[in-house]
């Protein structure tokens, strides 16, 4: 069955995608309006194309998907449009595909039915499917945004750490003098009778700085946020396709391992 996910709000990666999808809000709310487990996304896409729906890539309905959620924030930002133009019975009748069950009180009342409605697309139990020009045309101009997007700057060298302490700190960095040894001087005596440390480019180099010291330039941070995104993509389309809510889980932690480890951490 598929699965779009519920909608928390402030959804807008383009706001010239949503008009993309205007025409769709003009067509019959009894088409547009379907049960999760009567759609197929990759069919609906490649119906009327001299491509058989086996034949769209995991990557394509990836992009499907995305475009499906922007398709739903129009719908919902268009609600006041359909309130003009359907009838009550086709709001009932759209409420009615759904598999939740409501009291007697909703069925009764014009706003509570469309409210349901509207609740019901949120959390992804209805799901809005556009037209398939719309949602060809909403995919096909999110490829082209992402073509023109410049390509990330790959890192050529590896990171000095006392460079960037030194950035940070504003002087060279100092590390205690003989880590190893076992200290004579008493536990009262050990602060007041401290001495300052001297660097020494030998201990420096090693790998207690190495973790002191570790940090990414901005552009390593985007970067690395980029590719976090990507497979945080690649899980929400096998959390779509498997509903296995534990293979999404273990996708989402080892995406975020990945994530932190290109940060340096």
């Amino acid at each position: 069955m598929f699965h779009l996910g519920p909608y928390y709000g402030g959804y807008h990666d383009n706001p010239a995608y949503l008009s993309l999808f205007w025409p769709s809000l003009k067509q019959s709310l009894y088409l547009s309006v379907q049960h999760p487990g009567m759609f197929d996304p990759a069919r609906h896409y490649a119906f009327g194309t001299d491509r058989h729906f086996t034949e769209i890539t995991a990557d394509e309905v990836e992009d499907i998907i995305q475009a499906m959620k922007i398709a739903r924030v129009a719908f919902l930002e268009g609600i006041d449009m359909l309130l003009l133009t359907c009838e009550d019975d086709a709001f009932r009748s759209i409420l009615a595909r759904s598999d939740e069950s409501f009291p007697e009180w909703v069925w009764s009342d014009k706003r509570h039915i469309i409210q349901a409605v509207c609740d019901e697309i949120k959390k992804g139990r209805l799901v809005f499917v556009p037209k398939r020009d719309d949602l060809r045309a909403c995919v096909e101009a999110m490829r082209k945004r992402r073509r023109e997007r410049p390509a990330p700057v790959e890192r050529t060298e590896r990171l000095d750490p006392r460079s960037c302490a030194q950035r940070m700190y504003g002087k060279t960095p100092r590390v205690p003098q003989n880590l190893d040894a076992t200290s004579d001087i008493p536990e009262a005596m050990a602060l007041a009778d401290g001495q300052a440390f001297e660097y020494r480019a030998d201990i420096a180099g090693g790998d207690t700085f190495e973790l002191a010291a570790r940090s990414i330039s901005d552009a390593d941070e985007a970067d690395c946020f980029a590719a976090y995104r990507f497979e945080m993509k690649q899980c929400d389309f096998v959390r779509a396709m498997t509903q296995d809510v534990r293979a999404y889980g273990v996708c989402k932690e080892t995406a975020f391992h990945n994530y932190q480890t290109c940060r340096g951490f």
